[in-house]
């Protein structure tokens, strides 16, 4: 969340932000939207380093992040993370 508001401030140009952050039983979720110039999409060579950190992150947590341009309404980040590793959760709740 602080790299994507860093990113916001520096380049999106945004009046306003929405975090939203849900947590599942066995899924955290989270989306960063504002309402700047938009991302351009396709990012070069893995993007800059802010992205390229908070992609590495989620990475490493077992997580995904996907990032798109939404015409006239900014960027949207999703993020979704498990709670725990798979290898924490027992067989039969895995099933």
């Amino acid at each position: 969340v602080q790299e994507a508001l860093t990113n916001v401030a520096r380049h999106a140009r945004a009046e306003q932000v929405t975090i939203n952050l849900k947590a599942g039983i066995e899924t955290l979720s989270l989306t960063i939207e504002d309402d700047g110039v938009g991302i351009l999409l396709p990012i070069n060579a893995g993007g800059g380093l802010g992205i390229r950190n908070m992609l590495e992150r989620i990475e490493a947590h077992g997580g995904t992040m996907t990032m798109s341009r939404m015409p006239l309404r900014g960027t949207l980040i999703r993020v979704s993370m498990p709670l725990r590793p798979a290898e924490d959760i027992p067989a039969e709740s895995a099933a």
